[in-house]
């Protein structure tokens, strides 16, 4: 009987097929992030565009040419986020206050960057 793999995020990536997925489903969540702060841009915090704009470039960037370095840009731009986040005063409004999600896009830019470093260094 075959074993069942982890899907999605979870998955090992054991393979070039593995990697460009995960790039590819990283970039979509992305964009999807991206949307939603143009959205929040209009209605809420018209300067989360700069933000909107920047996760777009890189995320197409990151998607075009499997790049480690869009991979590790949208690392640190998400690192900077969630820290941003965490360290938001009360009644200062910075950036963002979902601290759950800032995290979930370090975990996601990770798994990217993972993805990259294996697919350019082993396949």
């Amino acid at each position: 009987m075959k074993k069942r793999r982890r899907a999605g995020f979870l998955a090992k990536i054991e393979s070039r097929d593995d990697a460009l997925k995960i790039i590819k489903d990283t970039a979509l969540g992305f964009y999807m992030l991206a949307l939603v702060q143009g959205v929040l841009t209009v209605t809420v915090n018209t300067a989360l565009w700069v933000d909107a704009v920047l996760v777009v470039v890189l995320a197409f960037w990151l998607a075009r040419s499997n790049s480690r370095p869009a991979a590790i840009t949208l690392f640190l731009l998400s690192s900077l986020v969630f820290i941003v986040t965490l360290l938001n005063v009360p009644g200062v409004q910075i950036q963002g206050r979902n601290a759950v999600l800032g995290l979930f896009m370090v975990w996601v830019s990770g798994r990217a960057m993972e993805a990259t470093f294996k697919l350019q260094g082993q396949f």
